[in-house]
């Protein structure tokens, strides 16, 4: 028996040598949080063993987490904030596996936009050598999505042409078109804040290409988020009754579109005068006025 309890002491060492204390675990994951949120990707993948393995709400995560160059992207396109610590660091039950919840948020760095990731609760196994070998990621699906959406190039594209073929087919008043363009739920659609409930309907469109026609410029046109857009419209709206009778169009706009790529909502700003100038004009109200009273101040 004194062999035996040599050996439980032997194994007792052996297994107290490989494990990692919980302080030694707080030590390196924090470490790793805080070069995520510092952009320092050379320290964070000095933190993942060779062989990371990242599983997110039970899927995989195919990104190669274990190459260098991929993280340097990664931190040069998204600033992480530092990770607010919800639940610190604990041990579990299973040997070297260690738990936490974090809450933060993501700024996709080209377009400034913020990505609220919520919490997320993180299992992490590290190897012998204290290096992080698997992270079990549970969060709020949806920022992820945003987020793959804003560092994909592809996606980028097709969020500009969706937009780029709504503006096509407003500028030229092809209703139907733009209908097709518009989300089966309808626009929103306001100005200086103030929502204006005619701009999507069909009958209402109808009326106002009969009424007018539009020459626009757009200028400034930048993606502003995952799903948004910001950019610049310029130009005048010409009476067709009329053409010597026109106003001039200014506004900033940000288009809003569903993951379908279809518009959801327009906010417009721009000077009010403006707008009731363009309403009058629909209208036919007081319209002759209109140029005279802007080149008064000359």
């Amino acid at each position: 028996s004194g062999n035996m309890n040599q050996l439980v002491c032997v194994l007792l060492l052996v297994a107290v040598s490989l494990a990692i204390t919980s302080n030694d675990a707080k030590t390196i994951i924090e470490a790793m949080w805080k070069a995520q949120s510092a952009g320092d990707a050379k320290s964070y993948h000095e933190a993942l063993a060779a062989n990371i393995q990242v599983v997110t709400n039970g899927e995989v995560d195919e990104a190669p987490w274990h190459d260098l160059q991929f993280v340097s992207d990664l931190f040069s396109k998204v600033q992480f904030s530092p990770a607010q610590v919800v639940s610190p660091v604990r041990p579990t039950l299973e040997a070297n596996t260690f738990l936490a919840m974090t809450e933060g948020n993501a700024v996709i760095i080209n377009t400034g936009e913020v990505i609220a990731l919520g919490q997320w609760s993180q299992k992490m196994l590290l190897n012998k050598r204290g290096l992080v070998e698997r992270i079990d990621i549970i969060a709020d699906g949806r920022p992820l999505d945003l987020l793959a959406a804003a560092l994909n190039p592809e996606h980028s594209e097709l969020v500009q042409r969706a937009v780029q073929n709504f503006l096509s087919d407003y500028s030229s008043g092809d209703v139907p078109a733009i209908m097709q363009r518009i989300a089966p739920a309808g626009l929103s659609f306001t100005r200086n804040s103030q929502p204006d409930a005619r701009f999507a309907q069909p009958s209402h469109l109808q009326f106002f290409f009969s009424k007018v026609d539009l020459d626009v410029q757009v200028s400034d046109f930048a993606l502003a988020g995952a799903y948004s857009v910001n950019m610049r419209i310029k130009g005048k709206a010409t009476q067709v009754a009329d053409t010597s009778v026109a106003v001039p169009v200014q506004e900033a706009w940000v288009v809003y579109l569903d993951t379908q790529l279809r518009l959801v909502n327009v906010a417009s700003i721009g000077d009010s005068a403006s707008f009731m100038a363009l309403d009058r004009l629909i209208h036919g109200e007081q319209v002759q006025q209109q140029p005279q009273q802007q080149q008064r101040p000359q």
